[in-house]
């Protein structure tokens, strides 16, 4: 009977891990597509910005508003790296959980 016990805590830790661990990808997921449309805001801020500069044939200035929005947009980016990252690192996990005896998935 104290098989019976042990056997049934160790599936419901199982379920419970895996229920965490895909609570986090679908967080980091919705993370990542937050900062996609971050992304793309800067994008259409940037050619507003640069579309009045440009108008007035302003050459320094259009580089500065460029070179800020592209910094903006290479740090995002580099976020959504490592929210991929992390959420493949997940799914690794998920994959290499142990399986039961049978050779079935707890």
């Amino acid at each position: 009977m104290s098989d019976f016990w042990a056997n049934a805590k160790a599936k419901a830790a199982k379920v419970a891990e895996q229920a965490k661990s895909s609570s986090l990808q679908t967080k980091l997921l919705a993370e990542k597509k937050m900062l996609e449309r971050k992304i793309r805001v800067q994008k259409e801020e940037f050619g507003k910005e640069v579309y009045e500069s440009m108008a007035t044939e302003n050459s320094d200035l259009t580089k500065q508003i460029f070179l800020k929005h592209k910094e903006i947009i290479d740090d995002l980016s580099r976020k959504i790296v490592q929210k991929d990252k992390d959420i493949s690192d997940l799914k690794l996990k998920a994959n290499d959980q142990p399986t039961s005896s049978k050779g079935t998935a707890i």
